[in-house]
């Protein structure tokens, strides 16, 4: 039988760093089992469905390259499959109505689920024209056992689990109905999901044993947690993926952040998308949980910063001033090119580098930080004065003009180099000042230090 996973999120939310490994998880595994990987949209709870949100999801799968191989399936379009497979049950007596109004309390003492008291009555002895909703009828007293290829064999006795709701009482199918049976109607041979939906596993089982079809292999991958051990919430702000592109991470960093999340191959710490597809084994998915390492992200963005090739760097950029509506100023591309790795060196993301360069860019407000640009005023028409004599502007002459200044006047280099800094980059950390006024040329940089220092 051919491999199908698939990832189905619920479109109430972005698609944040969990979802997107669970996602990458079930694309490594039918990708190297030369199979199809699915995406389900799970929309049938309206009244959360967010479009913002179907976007994150779509475009973080495409930013990651995690290509589905069929047309996204939405839930809700399967509404009338979930109703009729609901129905079967009915008449086979696998479920049943309840007219419950409000559940009432177990005893928790006794570790007994909810069985309703209409579990048992007859249709013709319901009530007429009343609300109701339509439950699963677990058997009791049975043993209930996965083998599960993270978790390993976990065994559960269905008196622990309640008889759940398939249909709400306003018609509507409840997620551990609809999962179901659209996963069997998708042929999904493999599901790969967080451990917190162990419980569910279980629940869903006897739903796989009416259609008398292999029940799929199962993998509960352990949730990701913050840095105090605390399952990931709203109140961690983690951004999602979309956040994280337009913060100027890259792809294939967060992709080879996430494929060492629970999951490892040796000591190696580098991993491409298809080097994981060859070697992916999901045995090799730890049971502990992991924690959210920002600075492990942060390590691994730089590292493909610093790999990726000098000029590829510089299109980013210009594709991320052109987002902005922003360019370079003229005549310094050729210069930028030969001292960007300066700023790389600086950078963790491609946002950095872009405030690092901020004082290239034509009309942008980029003197932030005015102290010590006063300090040595003394100085200044005078060094506008030695810069002007200078005929032939190189990194060696510009050296040379204002070392032999600082010597004349017998002063630090540094009182005269801090405020220069700051005047043209508006920064009072940056690659070389003479890398920096060579950058800028002649012209710009007089233009500068006359009407801003």
């Amino acid at each position: 039988m051919k491999t199908v996973t698939r990832f189905a999120p619920s479109p109430s939310g972005d698609l944040h760093l969990g979802g997107a490994r669970t996602a990458l998880f079930n694309f490594l595994f039918a990708r190297s089992k030369k199979g199809q990987f699915l995406l389900r949209i799970e929309d049938t709870d309206v009244q959360r469905n967010k479009k913002e949100s179907l976007k994150s999801i779509i475009e973080g799968l495409e930013w990651l390259k995690l290509k589905i191989d069929k047309k996204i399936i939405f839930q809700s379009d399967n509404k009338r499959n979930h109703l009729e497979f609901v129905s079967s049950l009915l008449k086979k007596g696998i479920a049943y109505k309840c007219f419950e109004q409000n559940r009432p309390k177990i005893d928790s003492n006794k570790n007994l689920k909810f069985r309703s008291r209409w579990r048992d009555i007859k249709e013709k002895d319901h009530p007429k024209n009343q609300n109701y909703t339509i439950r699963l009828k677990i058997p009791e007293n049975q043993n209930i056992e996965i083998n599960d290829m993270v978790q390993g064999k976990v065994v559960v006795n269905s008196n622990e689990i309640d008889d759940y709701v398939l249909i709400r009482n306003n018609g509507n199918p409840t997620f551990l109905l609809a999962s179901a049976v659209d996963d069997i109607a998708m042929g999904v041979t493999d599901i790969i999901r967080g451990d917190d939906h162990l419980t569910n596993t279980f629940r869903q089982k006897f739903l796989y044993s009416v259609f008398e079809k292999k029940l799929p292999n199962f993998a509960h991958i352990p949730l990701i947690l913050n840095q105090k051990g605390e399952k990931l919430s709203k109140r961690d702000n983690v951004p999602s993926l979309l956040e994280l592109r337009r913060k100027g991470y890259f792809s294939d960093a967060i992709l080879n952040y996430l494929m060492r999340l629970g999951w490892s191959y040796g000591d190696k710490e580098i991993l491409d998308l298809n080097l994981s597809i060859k070697i992916f084994d999901i045995k090799n998915v730890g049971k502990s949980p992991s924690k959210l390492d920002q600075k492990k992200i942060d390590f691994l963005n730089q590292y493909y910063l610093r790999k990726t090739p000098v000029d590829q760097i510089y299109n980013i950029l210009i594709e991320f001033l052109a987002e902005k509506k922003q360019k370079f100023l003229k005549d310094i591309s050729s210069k930028l090119l030969i001292y960007l790795p300066d700023f790389i060196e600086r950078s963790v993301t491609i946002t950095d580098l872009y405030n690092q360069l901020n004082f290239l860019i034509e009309n942008s407000n980029y003197i932030r930080n005015k102290k010590n640009i006063s300090k040595e005023k003394i100085y200044k028409d005078e060094i506008i004065n030695e810069l002007e004599k200078i005929k032939i502007w190189n990194f060696e002459n510009i050296k040379k003009c204002l070392v032999e200044f600082t010597k004349k006047n017998e002063i630090s280099f540094k009182n005269i180099g801090i405020p220069i800094r700051i005047t043209l980059t508006g920064s009072v950390n940056s690659p070389s000042i003479f890398n920096i006024m060579l950058i800028l040329g002649k012209k710009e940089v007089l233009n500068r230090l006359i009407k801003l220092w």
